[in-house]
């Protein structure tokens, strides 16, 4: 029972233990545009080939630390501004050198896209964006050839298909 008359204690009580408090803000990707490998100009639609530039815009993507999840592959990504990342869809050999093995290459076909940003490489400070989905596309080239008197219809290009023994 507490006196309403009791007067107030003259020192505060001593501390307790310190906690640091890191409020996460979690990355969001609103839009993805694709600058195809050679050109400057963006494009509003995610169809990319392999070689072309996937730009990831949203929230809180700027970071020291930036990665992009593409399918089960991560790579490294240049943050450009607090809401803009990019990242080069890569074909056999990651950015760093390493070839990446032949399973886990980007293949056609629909992928999820997620940023990955901290500011650190620690998994505890580390936060993962919502995924986006970008079409991955073959690229041909030369325009394909039609040869009427055989009925042949020649396609050259990379990523064609993703069966296996294909480029």
């Amino acid at each position: 029972l507490v006196s309403l008359t009791t007067p107030p204690p003259e020192d505060p009580p001593e501390p307790g233990p310190a906690v640091r408090v890191v409020a996460l803000r979690n990355p969001y990707i609103t839009e993805i545009r694709v600058r195809r490998a050679g050109e400057t100009a963006e494009r509003r639609f995610p169809y990319a080939r392999v070689g072309d530039t996937l730009i990831l815009l949203g929230s809180e993507l700027g970071a020291p630390y930036a990665r992009v999840a593409l399918g089960e592959l991560v790579l490294p990504a240049t943050p450009v501004r607090g809401g803009r990342l990019e990242v080069t869809v890569p074909d056999a050999v990651l950015p760093s050198g390493d070839p990446i093995p032949p399973e886990q290459r980007v293949q056609p076909g629909m992928r999820t896209v997620a940023a990955i940003v901290g500011d650190a490489p620690s998994p505890l400070r580390l936060a993962r964006s919502n995924d986006a989905v970008v079409m991955i596309v073959p690229a041909v080239t030369p325009p394909p050839v039609y040869t009427p008197a055989g009925r042949t219809l020649r396609i050259s290009g990379r990523r064609r298909t993703a069966a296996p023994g294909w480029s």
